[in-house]
């Protein structure tokens, strides 16, 4: 897997491990404009999202996760999604900006 790099407006390091909402906006590749809205236990986060890409086509799905904090302090999440039209597997890490 190649890491895609995505900007959270959402810093999932200051997060407990409780069960928290978590809001975004991203973008990045292929992707103009990204929001998602989901969960955050600690551990993992469960998202539905819904983008738009520089063809203007649009997608929808929902992702489960795994949040780490990398030791230069930025987020990386592992992930398996699923949205119309496909399925597959990412690696978002947080860029500093």
């Amino acid at each position: 897997m190649n890491p895609q790099k995505a900007r959270y407006s959402v810093a999932l390091k200051a997060l407990a491990k409780r069960k928290i909402r978590i809001y975004a906006n991203y973008s990045g590749g292929d992707v103009v404009d990204g929001h998602l809205v989901g969960t955050f236990d600690g551990e993992q986060w469960d998202i539905r999202y819904t983008q738009i890409n520089t063809d203007n086509e649009t997608a929808t799905g929902h992702s489960v996760g795994d949040v780490e904090l990398l030791d230069d302090g930025r987020v990386r999440v592992e992930d398996e999604w699923e949205s119309k039209p496909g399925t597959g597997e990412s690696i978002h890490e947080e860029v500093n900006g």
